[in-house]
C-alpha cells in the first residue's frame, strides 16, 4: 500500500475535518487561519480544504470543511474570502447536499444549514464585514492568530511595555 505525505497544512485540514463528530479544536482552527496568511502554505490548505468540502460520501469531512470555511471567513486572510467566492458554487451545491444513513435517517441537514449560511455570508459583503469586526476579533485572538503556541494568560510584550510606559 503506497503511503501518501502530506504538508503540515494539509495535515491540519485533514484533521479538523476528520470523520468523527466532534468539532475541530480552536486551537486547530487558529493554526489553519494562521496558515492563511502564510502564502507559502495557503495554496495547499486550501485545495485539502476544497477536497474535503466535497467529499460527500463522508458528512462529517463537508459539515467540518464549512466549519472551518466559517472559522477563515471571520478570521482568515482576505485572500480566503476572494478565493471562496471564486468557488462559490461548490457552497452553493451543498444547500441541497443530501445524505442518509444505514436506517435511511437524514444525514446532511447540518450541512444544509451551514450551507446555505455560509452563501447568505459570501453574498453579503457587509454582513461578511460585519462578522470580521466583531467583539470576537480582539487582541488576544490576533495575537494567537500570528502565534499559535503562544501563551494566552499572558499579554503579548509590546502590551505589557506600553503599559509599563503609561504607568511612570
Amino acid at each position: 500500500m503506497k503511503k501518501i505525505l502530506y504538508a503540515d497544512e494539509e495535515n491540519r485540514i485533514r484533521k479538523a475535518t476528520s470523520n468523527d463528530t466532534s468539532d475541530p479544536p480552536e486551537r486547530l482552527l487558529m493554526a489553519i487561519a494562521a496558515d492563511s496568511f502564510d502564502m507559502a502554505r495557503y495554496e495547499k490548505m486550501y485545495q485539502m480544504l476544497l477536497k474535503r468540502m466535497r467529499d460527500e460520501e463522508y458528512a462529517n469531512h463537508v459539515i467540518k470543511a464549512l466549519k472551518v470555511v466559517e472559522y477563515l471567513l471571520k478570521r482568515g486572510d482576505e485572500r480566503f474570502i476572494s478565493d471562496i467566492k471564486g468557488d462559490y458554487r461548490a457552497i452553493d451545491s451543498l444547500k441541497h447536499y443530501s445524505k442518509h444513513d444505514d436506517n435511511g435517517m437524514d444525514v446532511g441537514e447540518e450541512v444544509r444549514i451551514k450551507a446555505v449560511m455560509i452563501a447568505s455570508l459570501i453574498e453579503n459583503n457587509e454582513s461578511l464585514n460585519q462578522l470580521r469586526n466583531t467583539k470576537d476579533r480582539n487582541y488576544s485572538h490576533d495575537y494567537n492568530l500570528r502565534n499559535p503556541n503562544a501563551d494566552t494568560s499572558r499579554k503579548p510584550y509590546k502590551s505589557r511595555k506600553k503599559m509599563i510606559l503609561e504607568l511612570t
